[in-house]
Parts: structure tokens; C-alpha cells; sequence
């Protein structure tokens, strides 16, 4: 269950992008359905402790499926009795180019977001989402683009907010200035990409190409290439563009996890 799904997920990552990534990850469902049972249950600090990456690796796939997906829910149920304590304990494990890519609260945040839809969220649970974010801008073991991405998630699927909502260039601009202006690493991707799908201004744009990583993946070229799609279409229309909704309406796949 651990082994050949996971490394054909990271093959078809490297040569053929994320609609391959996702037929193995499907398979991997299974496995992991067929393993666990219908409503398997992680918990991501024994996961850590145990050295258990393929079943991370796994978790993150999904996940970032369902970010790339309105109304798909993880397939995991999180069970972590302190995620911010386990994330301290093993933020070495965390960053750059390693396996582990989401820290551990914002896979936590990510995974809340997604198991909520902006027609039933309540005012309660926007409230709470955005004080757990926000308690992540003052922690410092948490890299301002991962905060500052769980933030514009929130922003972007329950409170559809658009690109020129202040909260969403704020966090954005963070994004882009917190990064060196050189090609970034493979874990920090996402967020880049979501100050992407923000960038109105010319300079902003230049600005996420300089950044974005040079990498022999093509799950990691076809992001980019999207955003210019994306860029372009604001540029003809003049009005901005909700990316996933531009995203579903061409029929693309993305991976980033």
C-alpha cells in the first residue's frame, strides 16, 4: 500500500503532470480504503513520529486535489491532539525540498477548508478558521507564505473573495516579497501559485515567474503555464478571473503535493 502507487504518483508527476498523478492516486484510494475501511482516520503527529511519509505523501496528494476541486472532501479524518505542538516538534522535517511539504497546521486548516462549502459555512466557523490562521502569522516556526496561503484559501473558497479583495493582495504581495526574486524551491509552490492567480499588476507577474522553480517536473511547468492562461484572459476580458472556476472550465489538472 505504501510503495508502488506513491512512486508511480511521483513518476507520472515528473513525466506526464497531474492528470496521471491522479489515476495512481486513485488506486491509492482504494488501497487505502480497502487497508483502513470506508472512513479512514489520520493522525498526522503519529504519522510524523513514525516516519510514516508515504502515508503523508499520500495524504497531501489527496488534499491538494481537493484544493484544486470545489466540493471535493479529503478522504481522511484528522484526529491530532496538538497539530501546532507536533509541528514544532518536527518542523525540520518540513521545509525545502523534503517529502513533508504542508506544515502541519496549515494541512490541518486546509483540510477544514475543504471539508466546508461557502453555501452551508456559518459565521462561527469563518470566525474560527480565520482566528487559527491569523494565531499562525506569530508563530515562528510557521513560514510566512504558508500562513499567508491558508489565508487566501479562505478567502478565495468560503468567502469567494476575488483578487481585488484587500485581505487577498495583501496576502499575496507577503507572499511574493517574503520569497528572494530567485527560482524557489519545490515545497513552496503552492503559495507562490496562489499569489499567481492574484497578480493584476505586470510587475506582480514578472515578479511570481522570476520566482517560480526550475524543476524537470511537469507537474511543476503546467502551473505556471496556467497562471499565464489565466493572466491572459483577465488581459482580454479586463475583468478578473476566478481561477478555479477557469481551471474547470478548461478541463485542466493541477497538482502541487
Amino acid at each position: 500500500m505504501r510503495c508502488t502507487p506513491f512512486a508511480t504518483f511521483a513518476y507520472n508527476f515528473l513525466l506526464g503532470g497531474a492528470a496521471p498523478c491522479y489515476k495512481a492516486l486513485e488506486v491509492a484510494e482504494l488501497l487505502v480504503h480497502a487497508t483502513l475501511g470506508p472512513n479512514p482516520v489520520l493522525d498526522l503527529d503519529l504519522a510524523v513520529r513514525k516516519q510514516e511519509m508515504s502515508l503523508i505523501m499520500f495524504a497531501e496528494g489527496n488534499l491538494g486535489l481537493c484544493l484544486c476541486t470545489r466540493r471535493r472532501k479529503p478522504m481522511f479524518a484528522l484526529s491530532t491532539r496538538d497539530i501546532l505542538d507536533a509541528h514544532r516538534r518536527f518542523y525540520g522535517n518540513v521545509i525545502k525540498d523534503r517529502t513533508y511539504v504542508v506544515p502541519l497546521p496549515v494541512h490541518e486548516v486546509f483540510h477544514r477548508i475543504c471539508n466546508t462549502t461557502a453555501e452551508d459555512v456559518t459565521r462561527k466557523t469563518l470566525e474560527d478558521l480565520e482566528k487559527t490562521i491569523r494565531a499562525l502569522f506569530n508563530e515562528s516556526t510557521m513560514p510566512t507564505i504558508w500562513s499567508r496561503a491558508a489565508m487566501i484559501v479562505l478567502c478565495q473558497r468560503l468567502h469567494r473573495a476575488g483578487p481585488l479583495h484587500p485581505l487577498v493582495r495583501a496576502m499575496s504581495w507577503d507572499i511574493i516579497l517574503t520569497l528572494d526574486p530567485v527560482p524557489c524551491h519545490k515545497s513552496e509552490v503552492f503559495p507562490l501559485f496562489l499569489a499567481g492567480t492574484t497578480a493584476l499588476l505586470e510587475t506582480q507577474r514578472i515578479a511570481v515567474t522570476a520566482r517560480w522553480v526550475r524543476a524537470p517536473e511537469k507537474g511543476f511547468e503546467e502551473p505556471l503555464a496556467f497562471l499565464k492562461d489565466l493572466w491572459e484572459e483577465m488581459n482580454k476580458t479586463g475583468n478578473t478571473v476566478s481561477w478555479m472556476q477557469f481551471m474547470e472550465d478548461r478541463n485542466v489538472s493541477l497538482a502541487f503535493f
